[in-house]
Order: C-alpha cells, then structure tokens, then sequence
C-alpha cells in the first residue's frame, strides 16, 4: 500500500516537471531531487519488508544495502537543501539592490 502510494508520487513529480518545462517555466532541479529522495524512501521500506518477511536468504548483503540506500537518501536530502539555499540567494541579493 504504501510503495503504491511512493510510486504514484514518483509519478505525479515526473508529470508535473514535464508539464512546467513545456509550459516554458525556469526549470527547477528540486522535483527531480524530490522524486530521488522518495524512491529511495520507498526502496529502503521494500527492504525492511524483505528482511521481516523473511524472504531475504542473505541477511548481511541487505543490511548493507540498507545502510548504501539510507547514506544516498541523507546525499539527496542535503543536496535539496543546497539547491533551495542557491535558489533563495539570488532573490536575496536582488532585494538588498533594490533597498539601495
């Protein structure tokens, strides 16, 4: 249920970032960041689930796995992060020309 739910959402941001750059809008690397973040959320849950279930054989290699999916979600995560405060910096720096 909730891998449909992540996969739906993968979608609808792939959708929505098609739509915005046919539209003729700034591209944004934002949703593409967005949708990393969630499939690797939802790879990381498809793990877990594996390991519960039982139907893992090798234990170790799925924890590796798990700890491989969490570092690249944290690397997603913080680059959403940069490229939010790049977005804002240049806006900032437009307001304090305009104040002079």
């Amino acid at each position: 249920m909730i891998n449909d739910g992540l996969l739906a959402l993968i979608i609808m941001e792939i959708l929505w970032t098609i739509v915005r750059y046919l539209g003729k809008q700034e591209f944004s690397l934002n949703p593409f960041l967005f949708i990393g973040i969630i499939a690797g959320i939802r790879r990381l849950l498809s793990i877990e689930a594996e390991l519960s279930l039982g139907h893992t054989p090798d234990v170790l290699t799925s924890t590796i796995e798990l700890g491989v999916v969490a570092l690249i979600i944290l690397i997603l995560v913080f680059a959403y992060y940069l490229a939010n405060k790049a977005g804002e910096a240049p806006a900032h720096a437009r307001k304090q020309l305009e104040e002079k």
